[in-house]
């Protein structure tokens, strides 16, 4: 019975660890897109490296999107998926105040899902 325990709460701090690295670096990408979007805008640069850093982050969600199904509800998971694609599509389509938007809005998405699977006191009762 004790074994089965450890194994829970080895698992469980696991997973927190993994969930915490993942949106961590998820979210240090889109920073990043969304700073290179605004030099972009400031100095009328080519869109191609931001077309290829947005490439990387959905790639990235992909292979993340993979382990965090089997611990955190699919709704939350589809509105992320929803919003790096929409961070694609107005980045494709130019419009960059529409992709800055979504950026936030996908950091906020990522960011709400570490504190909500956090082992904090509040989240356990």
């Amino acid at each position: 019975m004790v074994m089965i325990l450890i194994i829970i709460i080895a698992s469980g701090i696991g997973i927190q660890n993994y969930l915490i690295y993942s949106s961590n670096m998820l979210c240090g990408k889109l920073e990043n897109l969304k700073t290179d979007i605004w030099i972009t805008k400031q100095e009328q640069k080519s869109m191609e490296t931001i077309n290829q850093l947005a490439n990387e982050i959905e790639e990235e969600w992909k292979e993340i999107n993979k382990i965090w199904s089997t611990v955190i509800l699919h709704e939350e998971l589809d509105m992320i998926e929803m919003s790096i694609l929409e961070v694609k599509s107005c980045i494709q389509t130019q419009n960059l105040d529409g992709g800055l938007e979504e950026i936030d809005k996908t950091i906020f998405l990522v960011g709400h899902i570490k504190e909500k699977e956090a082992l904090k006191w509040r989240n356990i009762f």
